[in-house]
């Protein structure tokens, strides 16, 4: 069978590209869980919160506007911002190591940390 617009080599790079997208996602899907959620404005730490509280809400007050975090069942999410865009409240709730939301308007962003990464390198 001939398509006319694709030879053989674009096919298989195109079968190549999916195929390090789907493993992709999976590695995103299945990181390693995360234990704290750091907080930081302006890039200065704010706060630590550890995800074992349930059902734990924070208000984060910065001088450029508040949000309230929620930590429920081991994730946190942004539920309630009073920045014009609100995309930080769009975000699924997080808890893998070195997942992050962000609220530009607000200079806020909240990363979890405390999954094990693994090393980088290996000397011998």
């Amino acid at each position: 069978m001939k398509l006319p617009f694709f030879k053989k080599a674009d096919i298989l790079l195109l079968a190549a590209l999916l195929m390090i997208g789907a493993g992709s996602l999976l590695l995103l899907k299945n990181g390693e869980p995360g234990s704290v959620a750091v907080v930081t404005v302006d890039g200065v730490e704010t706060s630590r919160i550890p995800l074992t509280q349930d059902s734990w809400e924070q208000i984060v007050e910065t001088e450029y506007g508040t949000n309230t975090l929620l930590i429920e069942n081991g994730c946190i999410s942004v539920i309630s911002s009073d920045c014009r865009g609100g995309d930080c409240m769009r975000f699924s709730p997080i808890s893998k190591a070195g997942q992050t939301i962000v609220c530009l308007p607000h200079h806020l962003s909240v990363t979890i940390t405390g999954g094990d990464y693994g090393p980088d390198v290996v000397v011998r």
